[in-house]
C-alpha cells in the first residue's frame, strides 16, 4: 500500500480493527487563521472581510467559469445552463445576503452514512415515518443540497471521488479492471482496483492538519488506499452479523474528538448500518418495522435473490423491508446526535463545519429490483448534503435548488481550511452556491457500477442519461416532469441527442485527464482473507 511522501504512520494489526497513529507531531503555525478577522465585534474589520469575500467569490466563479468553457477540464459539460425559473428558488436564510461573509471555523466533521437515500429523511420530504429529527436540525441550521448526486452507485468509487475531488475513471478505485491486471483485487466476481497513488486524499492535501477517520466497510480496508494521509484510520470489516454499530462508530469518534479538539483536525465519520443486511436494534425494529413481515427474516439476508429477481416479495413484504430500512436510518440519526452533542460539550459546535451526506442510496423495488450498485436512477444515486457552518446561524434553512456532486466536497473542505484546488482536483467548491453568487447546474457525471452490464450517466439538473456500454443504448428521463423515473423519454427527443452527446463529450474529457496519471501497475497488495470472508457474508462474492 502506497503510503504518503511524509512521514509515514505506524499502522497496527489488531485483526478486524486497524489504527494508525499520528504521523507528526509538530503540527505547524496554521496560517489560514492569521488571515481571518480576529476580532468578530469589529464591524470595520467585518464590513472589509465582507467586501473582499464577495469580490473575491464572484471573481473565483467568473475565472472558474471561463476556463471551464476553454478547457472542460473536470469532466462536466462546459454549457452553463440558465435554472429554470418555475422550480429553482433563490437561496434564503439566516444571513443569508451576498454580502455576509461565512463563519471562520478550523475544524470539519464529515460524517458518511452508507447507503442513505436522500429521500428518506424528513428534511427532504419524507414524513411516513420520523426518521431524521437530527439531521432534520442539522439542516434547519445549515444548508441543504436538493440534487446532491453520488459518483457511483457503490462503495468504493464513490469514497474515492469524495475524499480526492475526481471522477472514479480518474482515482480508480472500484474500478472493474480487465482480468488479471496486476493492479487488481479480485472480489465481487469481478477484478477491481484501488485509489490510484497518483491521485492525492483530502487528508494527503491538508499536510499536518490532524485527521482521523472510523469507518466500517470491507471496501474501506485500507490496503484500497483510502488510509492514505490519515493520522489515525480505524476500520473495521463489515459482515452479515459482525459490523460495528452505529453506537460503537459514535464512540470511537467521540473519543478521537476527546483526544484532538483542540488542533484543527478534519474527522471523518463512516456509518455502516442502513447498509443489507437490514439487523435495527430492536427498540428501533419495534418502532419502524413492527410487522406482518411475511416470508421475511431479520436481519434481512435474502438481498442477493432480491436482486438477482428471484424474490417477488408481496406488497405487505416490500413494507416491512422498508421499515426496516427506516429503523436503521433513524437508529443512525440518534447517534448523529450523539456525535453533535459530544462536539458541543467540547465546545466545537461554533468552529466546526459539521457535512452530513452518503455514498449512495438504495433501490427497494421501485424499478423491479432491490441493492446498489446497479442502477443509476435517484433511488440509487440522489444522497443528502447537508453542511452546518460553524455557529449554526449563517445561511440557516438555505436549500440550494442546483446539481452538486461528490467531487465538489473536497475542494470546499480544502477552502474552509484555507488551501488551493490543485489544478488536478475536477470538482469546485460549493461555496459559491451557498453564498449565493453561483446559480447553475453542475453537470452529475456517474460510473462503475458492479452488477449487470456496465453503464455509465449524466444527470444536468433536469435530464438524467443512462447509457449502457454493453449495447450502446440509453434510457433518459426528465425529472422535472417525471420525478420517480417512470417513463423514459424516446431515442428521438431532441434532447436525448444532446445529452447523448455531452455524456460522449464528458467521458472523453474525463478520459484525457485520466490518461495523465494512469498507471496500472501500481499496486499489488491483495485484500485480506477476512475482508474476502466478510464480502461474502454480505453476497457480494459467490
Amino acid at each position: 500500500m502506497t503510503t504518503p511522501a511524509a512521514t509515514p504512520p505506524t499502522v497496527v494489526d489488531t485483526g478486524l480493527a486497524t489504527f494508525v497513529g499520528p504521523a507528526n507531531v509538530d503540527r505547524g503555525i496554521r496560517q489560514w487563521m492569521s488571515r481571518r478577522p480576529k476580532d468578530p465585534n469589529d464591524r470595520e474589520v467585518l464590513l472589509a472581510g465582507a467586501i473582499l469575500m464577495l469580490c473575491t467569490s464572484c471573481s473565483g466563479c467568473k475565472d472558474e467559469v471561463e476556463q471551464l468553457r476553454e478547457t472542460g477540464e473536470d469532466g462536466e459539460s462546459p454549457i452553463q445552463r440558465r435554472a429554470d425559473a418555475d422550480h429553482v428558488p433563490q437561496p434564503a436564510g439566516t444571513d443569508a445576503g451576498p454580502s455576509t461573509p461565512p463563519p471562520t471555523g478550523s475544524r470539519v466533521i464529515l460524517v458518511v452514512v452508507d447507503t442513505l437515500r436522500a429521500d428518506r429523511l424528513g428534511c427532504y420530504g419524507f414524513t411516513d415515518q420520523p426518521t431524521s429529527p437530527t439531521i432534520d436540525r442539522l439542516a434547519s441550521e445549515g444548508i441543504l443540497f436538493e440534487r446532491f448526486h453520488s459518483a457511483s452507485p457503490w462503495t468504493a468509487a464513490s469514497f474515492g471521488s469524495i475524499l480526492t475531488g475526481v471522477a472514479p475513471t480518474v482515482h480508480r478505485a472500484g474500478h472493474r479492471a480487465r482480468k488479471g491486471a496486476a493492479s487488481t483485487k479480485s472480489f465481487l466476481g469481478v477484478t477491481t482496483t484501488p485509489l490510484s497513488p497518483r491521485t492525492p486524499t483530502i487528508a494527503e492535501l491538508l499536510g499536518d492538519t490532524r485527521s482521523g477517520a472510523i469507518l466500517t466497510n470491507s471496501f474501506l480496508h485500507p490496503s484500497m488506499g483510502f488510509s492514505r494521509g490519515f493520522d489515525h484510520y480505524d476500520h473495521q470489516n463489515a459482515g452479515l452479523l459482525r459490523s460495528r454499530r452505529a453506537d460503537a462508530t459514535t464512540r470511537a469518534a467521540a473519543k478521537w474528538l476527546q483526544e484532538n479538539h483542540r488542533d484543527p483536525f478534519l474527522l471523518l465519520v463512516h456509518y455502516f448500518d442502513p447498509h443489507m443486511s437490514y439487523d435495527p436494534p430492536a427498540a428501533y425494529r419495534a418502532q419502524f418495522a413492527p410487522g406482518p413481515s411475511g416470508r421475511i427474516s431479520v436481519p434481512f439476508a435474502d438481498h442477493t435473490r432480491a436482486r438477482n429477481g428471484e424474490l417477488d416479495p408481496t406488497e405487505t413484504e416490500k413494507s416491512f423491508i422498508r421499515g426496516l430500512y427506516n429503523a436503521e436510518v433513524r437508529f443512525v440519526d440518534d447517534q448523529i446526535g450523539v456525535l453533535v452533542e459530544a462536539a458541543n460539550r467540547l465546545g466545537l459546535l461554533d468552529d466546526a463545519w459539521v457535512v452530513i451526506t452518503s455514498d449512495h442510496g438504495e433501490e427497494q423495488f421501485e424499478h423491479g429490483s432491490f441493492d446498489h450498485g446497479h442502477r443509476y436512477e435517484d433511488e440509487v444515486t440522489r444522497v443528502p448534503l447537508v453542511i452546518r457552518p460553524p455557529g449554526g446561524r449563517w445561511r440557516a434553512g438555505s436549500r440550494i435548488p442546483y446539481s452538486a456532486r461528490h467531487i465538489d466536497i473536497a475542494p470546499t473542505i480544502l477552502e474552509w481550511f484555507g488551501k488551493a484546488r490543485p489544478a488536478r482536483m475536477s470538482g469546485r467548491s460549493l461555496m459559491p452556491f451557498i453564498a449565493g453568487v453561483e446559480a447553475d447546474h453542475r453537470a452529475a457525471y456517474m460510473e462503475f457500477n458492479i452488477y449487470r452490464g456496465e453503464r455509465r450517466a449524466l444527470y444536468d439538473g433536469r435530464y438524467k442519461l443512462i447509457w449502457r456500454i454493453f449495447n450502446s443504448t440509453g434510457q433518459m428521463y426528465d425529472l422535472l416532469q417525471d420525478p420517480f423515473e417512470r417513463n423514459p423519454l424516446d431515442a428521438a427527443h431532441p434532447e436525448f441527442v444532446r445529452m447523448t452527446n455531452e455524456l460522449g463529450a464528458t467521458r472523453q474529457r474525463i478520459e484525457k485527464w485520466a490518461s495523465a496519471t494512469r498507471d496500472e501497475s501500481e499496486d499489488r497488495v491483495l485484500l485480506p482473507a477476512e475482508v474476502i470472508e466478510s464480502l461474502r457474508s454480505l453476497g457480494y462474492v459467490e
